[in-house]
């Protein structure tokens, strides 16, 4: 999704664009430092997105409370995006040189086809949306405030690039990834790492719901209707909070044996059933988050330049472009039952 950064920049020259039936709160933060003060906070930081380390191996960062200006968090962030052109570079040399998998998972995946069609459909998952919605009257659905960066953050970003840029040439370990005018949601979406920079509060409390199910009974469905209770009809929340803990260390090789892994229905339509439902799930409420926060046209362009990106870097897998489409459409029908 790194590649609709662009899209997104032109929202700052027309707000018009984001969706207006947004509920908008600002939610004071003092400043962590001056400009310089917060510069030398970025550069600073360790940061380490190789595949297959845990939080605590890589900077560590982790919102020990929901945040929705977080000017610490948002540095580290920055930092962890400072890895991505680097990080690109070395596989798609080990790739096309040295002849490595894109995707070293694939290793401990057994040999599948897969299917052409979907296995869900938007309409009838929108409808069963609205259908846990209306079992609850006492909630009223609205979408709640996004997580942005502070101010700190966006002071910082203005002219980062180039400054970071320079001062690469002088030193500075990582050339630093230009954002664009790109969303924090956005960033953290690409990067698979909400869970450790948007927490939502509720994030513990959904999975101890969701184990209580039996093995391979949580529908899309549920999943929804379970956060949405638990986050009070704010659709926003509902919607991320599952994202967070389906993208839980999502570089885990063995991510698929993660408990709550086993509780979810199967939504791939693959025989047999032994394809990537980790990434499917996370993709699903990650694009249909992102769906939900913004208008149409950016979101089937995300979904639809996150399948060529995965493309190029998994091979084809015409069942996470379906799920991409369905998420967009999720996120974008849940968006009219509150326009």
């Amino acid at each position: 999704m790194t590649a609709i950064w662009p899209a997104e920049g032109i929202q700052q020259f027309f707000p018009l664009l984001v969706y207006p039936g947004r509920v908008r709160v600002s939610v004071p933060t003092p400043r962590v430092a001056d400009k310089a003060g917060y510069a030398r906070l970025v550069h600073t930081l360790p940061a380490n997105l190789e595949p297959g380390l845990s939080r605590e191996q890589s900077d560590g960062y982790q919102q020990s409370q929901p945040l929705w200006s977080d000017p610490l968090g948002d540095a580290h962030l920055i930092r962890l995006s400072d890895k991505v052109p680097k990080g690109a570079l070395k596989a798609i040399w080990n790739h096309t040189v040295k002849g490595e998998k894109w995707d070293q998972r694939e290793e401990i995946r057994q040999p599948h086809q897969i299917g052409k069609e979907p296995l869900l459909h938007a309409p009838e998952l929108l409808e069963r949306f609205q259908e846990a919605i209306q079992a609850e009257p006492g909630l009223t659905p609205h979408i709640g405030p996004e997580h942005k960066w502070s101010s700190e953050a966006q002071d910082y970003q203005r002219f980062g690039f180039w400054k970071r840029a320079g001062q690469w040439l002088n030193g500075l370990p990582d050339f630093p990834m230009p954002t664009l005018g790109a969303s924090k949601l956005l960033v953290a979406l690409a990067f698979g790492c909400t869970a450790r920079f948007t927490t939502t509060g509720q994030e513990e409390a959904l999975q101890a719901r969701l184990l209580e199910y039996k093995d391979r009974s949580v529908g899309v469905e549920d999943m929804f209707r379970e956060s949405y209770r638990l986050n009070e009809g704010d659709l926003y929340r509902t919607l991320l909070t599952a994202e967070n803990i389906l993208a839980h260390d999502p570089f885990d090789p063995r991510r698929s044996e993660q408990p709550l892994q086993k509780k979810l229905q199967y939504i791939r339509n693959d025989q047999p059933q032994v394809g990537d439902n980790f990434g499917a799930w996370y993709h699903l409420f990650g694009v249909a988050t992102y769906g939900l926060m913004r208008p149409d046209w950016m979101a089937q362009s995300a979904q639809k330049i996150e399948s060529v990106a995965s493309y190029f870097t998994e091979g084809p897998d015409r069942q996470e472009d379906l799920i991409n489409r369905l998420g967009a459409d999720l996120g974008s029908g849940l968006k009219k039952l509150v326009a």
